[in-house]
């Protein structure tokens, strides 16, 4: 059988934080990325599909999606900006992306589109701007009534993105809209856990005292990596404490296996569980926010990257390798099988009052099974995080040119 060339360098354990290493181990990584995300386009529609699943005939596209093609597209553009070659015309799926906002209410959404269209153009889009401004001053999801972390962190980050690609009053407006929503979202911020909440701002529903107390792992990177943004923009000494503190509450969770946890206890500080574990949080998410932080800070979280890209090459319960090169994806989670997934929903309610330890007794290998899905979404944000790694030279090991 042909050796796969995605793989961790069998000298790792020797050189866990050395950036030589780390840039051989995602080089290949980038290319599976671009890669499959070519084939992951689709074509009539213009945009990025929903999702990849595998079947008995092999990995197949399903649907469409307008979020994961702006998040897509940050990625690709990224790696086009530093010498990656990108098969696909970034600035036709752009427009296509931009004619399709009409279609969303979701502010998190044309955030990110948002957020695209200036990377990618050094322009905002009228329309774009115009759909998230249509929500009020204040973003509340239809029929939810909450201000939602993940959602306000983007929204951040494109008000600064926008901020920085505009001059005179139309930037003073971005930089007005980017502090509105540092304040919202700072009242999601726990300063005693330094764990962002799903919402400390819910509209009365049953699930408020769950959704106020509880926080996930996209929140907290998200809300990483805007506070940062919003730090190095303003200059902001509050913003950059509060990001650091959260990243190191992130990294003391961080499994022995380099897995990064998904559920927490926002108000007492502490991991509801690890499962499942998703591989974009490995791969992307958590790079992307630690490396976001490092570029602005005295952190160093190269040993925690590392630790958690080695757990998608067979450093976990079952030995399972997530890259797959020969579909190129990589393979979406692992996660408790039915019906023991549903134990967490109990130990969200006992995180309240007791210890949440007991679930661990579920981690057993027999009870755990892989999601053998692909998202566009996830490899963009690899390509986000890691594309600032120059590709090899043809026939050296120097940068392209």
């Amino acid at each position: 059988m042909k050796e796969s060339a995605v793989r961790v360098p069998s000298d790792l354990s020797g050189k866990v934080g050395s950036s030589t290493t780390l840039e051989e181990t995602v080089r290949p990584l980038i290319e599976l990325s671009i890669k499959g995300l070519e084939r992951m386009w689709m074509k009539d529609q213009g945009l990025f599909c929903f999702t990849v699943r595998d079947g008995q005939n092999g990995p197949a596209p399903e649907g469409v999606s307008l979020r994961y093609t702006a998040i897509t597209l940050l990625g690709l553009h990224r790696a086009a900006t530093n010498g990656w070659p990108v098969p696909l015309d970034l600035k036709s799926i752009l427009r296509q992306t931009i004619e399709a906002a009409p279609t969303t209410r979701n502010i998190g959404t044309l955030a990110l589109i948002l957020w695209a269209g200036a990377a990618l153009t050094q322009k905002v889009d009228p329309k774009v701007e115009a759909a998230i401004r249509s929500h009020g001053p204040f973003y509340q999801e239809a029929g939810n009534g909450v201000y939602a972390t993940t959602e306000l962190a983007w929204l951040l980050i494109a008000m600064i993105e926008a901020a920085e690609v505009t001059t005179g009053a139309e930037r003073r407006r971005f930089e007005e809209t980017a502090h509105l929503a540092y304040r919202l979202l700072k009242r999601n911020f726990n300063p005693r856990s330094s764990l962002f909440a799903f919402s400390m701002q819910l509209s009365s529903s049953w699930t408020r005292p769950l959704r106020s107390r509880l926080g996930f792992f996209d929140g907290q990177v998200y809300g990483i990596y805007s506070f940062a943004q919003y730090a190095r923009h303003f200059s902001d000494g509050e913003a950059l404490s509060h990001a650091k503190r959260c990243a190191e509450r992130i990294c003391d969770f961080q499994g022995g296996r380099g897995e990064w946890a998904w559920h927490y206890n926002v108000l007492r500080g502490k991991m509801v569980d690890r499962y499942p574990v998703y591989a974009v949080h490995q791969h992307g998410m958590a790079p992307l926010a630690l490396k976001g932080l490092s570029e602005i800070s005295t952190g160093d979280y190269r040993v925690e990257i590392t630790r958690g890209l080695r757990y998608l090459f067979g450093e976990n319960p079952l030995g399972f390798q997530f890259v797959d090169e020969a579909h190129s994806v990589i393979w979406r989670s692992m996660k408790r099988r039915s019906p023991m997934a549903k134990a967490i929903y109990i130990n969200k309610v006992a995180s309240f009052v007791g210890p949440t330890g007991w679930i661990s007794a579920l981690d057993h290998p027999s009870l755990m099974m892989i999601d053998r899905e692909c998202r566009p979404y996830e490899l963009g944000w690899l390509l986000f995080a890691f594309s600032d790694i120059p590709p090899k030279k043809e026939g050296g090991h120097g940068p392209a040119v």
